[in-house]
């Protein structure tokens, strides 16, 4: 991304991330930024798996110190599947968002999240990212479908 414009990458939730390692012991990773990622591409996930997610920002502004300071907030809203009358009306859905602050000194960065999904209902959720550039109040929103499936016991 070359332009002024702060931009988000699409955002992709994983099985798993970690630390770059030996290629050849990798299957079905990719690597970016020093990382090995695993990929979830049907996004179907147990109440007891741990929802992580990758995502890289470009055009974060300097301050006058030569440090970026932005904000992430990752909100899972709970899709309701409430017939007709409630797409008319409007929805009744769940919330649950976590915020976390950032600073550092490149102005394109990637943020990788972890969210515990115990306590959250089986069904369909839409995983909403929002960052803000602290230093210019800039503001951009992404999101992703997602589905939360009951965790098996034996």
């Amino acid at each position: 991304y070359g332009s002024d414009t702060l931009m988000i990458s699409d955002i992709v939730l994983a099985d798993e991330i970690s630390p770059q390692a030996d290629a050849s012991q990798i299957i079905s990773c990719y690597t970016r930024n020093g990382l090995n990622i695993l990929p979830n591409v049907s996004q179907y996930f147990l109440q007891n798996d741990t929802l992580l997610v990758y995502f890289e920002l470009y055009n974060l502004d300097l301050d006058l110190s030569g440090n970026i300071h932005f904000t992430v907030e990752t909100a899972l809203h709970r899709k309701d599947k409430g017939g007709f009358f409630q797409s008319i009306f409007g929805s009744n859905t769940e919330k649950m968002s976590i915020v976390n602050e950032y600073s550092g000194r490149r102005t394109d960065e990637f943020v990788v999240q972890s969210v515990q999904l115990s306590n959250l209902e089986p069904g369909e959720y839409k995983l909403e990212i929002t960052v803000r550039d602290k230093n210019t109040g800039r503001m951009i929103r992404k999101n992703t479908n997602m589905t939360l499936l009951e965790a098996l016991t034996n």
